[in-house]
């Protein structure tokens, strides 16, 4: 740290706070008195060398004790001062600091170096286990990112799926660091699309996905069969020309747009028979703001294919079924009304209202119900039809009720956005 002082002033309050900052951040200290052209030149030595004694005595009781004290004039004159006039006292200051003894590039001695130089530098008076690694760079060409959409290719080596919400380290720019992700894909309609380099389109509609999509991806790598459906959100055993991940960093990154990414699992036996080396990618859209879930990501347009199916239990009239087994009973119904549901008959039906306590719903079918329909269902309509309101109601709270000759399927599809804090349901037209 180098604390500069106004040598015709002293120690101020800014002075001070810095002095507080350097003790907590900083290992070693030099102090600059500045402006020595402003004292009088028959009394500037012992001006300095008063000022000198008390910023001994300021040092003495912090770890800065004895450290170096020079005094220079900067800028002789001040700011207006012409530029012939020559700084006094830089020279020994460049003496007293952290300095660059000689540069060598490819073991030739050399004078400067440019962007894109691989240099090697002999740094005196400098412990070399303060250094840390760092980067030399044009102004905006590095941003820090919180998070970043990838593309994503599957190292064929590495064994085990690639799943949603599984930590990972991930190695971008000249950081390592870890990273939580979440896979998706093209819309199913678009697998087949000529994959899309070095940029990532807001525009779009993408399908989430529990894990990375590929062809070595084994039935029972998930779990149970009903895993293996979601991992593949009804893509058939599909697989997409392109996917990407959002990854979540646990720590703040910095790095250049475009940058190679790389995900690997560091924790691994190193003695097993493994690839390490997960997956590679690039970075095609960093999220710089640190609240990027409420600021970002409901921008983006990734959604879950939700698929529910139940049964058509009777026929209020032709325009008109009563479905169960869609909903659970404690599920409200109301957030449901006016979507589409399909009769395995034929028939298109909208949802309408819930009907009693146990998670039914009433159903208008618009077109009415087809002949075939009826027939299907004409043993539940002819039973029911004799029944009074009264026991229509007594029926509903749990006594046991004929069944239509066949069962007549349900089946609701919409999509539910991924990061739409609503949480709306949506259905293609």
């Amino acid at each position: 740290m180098m604390l500069v002082i106004d040598v015709t002033k002293g120690m101020q309050t800014q002075s001070a706070e810095c002095l507080v900052i350097g003790q907590i951040a900083c290992q070693k200290l030099i102090v600059v008195l500045n402006k020595t052209d402003l004292l009088a030149e028959g009394k500037k030595q012992a001006a300095i060398e008063k000022m000198t004694k008390k910023m001994q005595k300021t040092l003495e009781n912090t770890k800065f004790r004895g450290a170096p004290i020079i005094s220079v004039a900067a800028k002789p004159g001040g700011p207006e001062a012409p530029e012939t006039e020559a700084p006094q006292g830089i020279s020994e200051l460049i003496e007293v600091v952290k300095k660059v003894k000689s540069m060598q590039m490819f073991h030739m001695p050399v004078t400067s170096a440019m962007q894109g130089d691989r240099l090697g530098i002999c740094v005196t008076q400098f412990d070399p286990k303060l250094l840390e690694r760092g980067l030399v760079c044009a102004p905006e060409s590095l941003h820090t990112v919180h998070a970043a959409i990838i593309s994503v290719e599957k190292i064929p080596y590495f064994r085990g799926p690639l799943q949603t919400k599984a930590k990972f380290h991930i190695t971008l720019g000249h950081e390592t660091v870890m990273g939580r992700l979440m896979f998706f894909s093209p819309a199913p309609d678009n697998f087949d699309h000529e994959p899309v380099l070095n940029t990532f389109d807001f525009s779009r509609e993408y399908l989430f996905q529990e894990q990375y999509l590929c062809k070595d991806l084994e039935p029972g790598s998930t779990g149970s069969d009903q895993a293996t459906e979601k991992a593949g959100q009804a893509t058939e055993g599909l697989c997409p020309r392109q996917q990407w991940a959002l990854v979540e960093f646990e720590k703040p990154v910095t790095c250049p747009r475009l940058c190679l990414v790389i995900g690997f699992r560091l924790n691994a036996d190193i003695h097993a028979n493994m690839c390490r080396l997960a997956f590679h990618g690039i970075l095609l859209h960093g999220l710089e703001d640190k609240n990027y879930t409420e600021s970002l990501l409901p921008k983006l347009r990734v959604y879950k294919l939700k698929h529910k199916h139940g049964f058509v239990e009777r026929v209020i009239d032709d325009y008109s079924v009563i479905g169960r087994s869609l909903f659970k009973k404690e599920t409200n119904i109301q957030l449901f009304v006016g979507l589409k549901v399909h009769l395995s008959t034929g028939e298109l039906g909208i949802i309408d209202s819930s009907f009693g306590q146990s998670g039914k719903f009433k159903i208008n079918i618009p077109g009415g119900l087809g002949p075939e329909s009826k027939k299907i269902l004409t043993p539940a309509l002819k039973k029911r039809g004799r029944a009074s309101k009264g026991e229509m109601a007594k029926q509903e709270e749990g006594a046991e009720r004929q069944e239509p000759a066949q069962h007549v399927t349900l089946s609701l599809s919409f999509k539910r956005y991924v990061f739409d804090t609503h949480k709306h349901m949506v259905q293609s037209p």
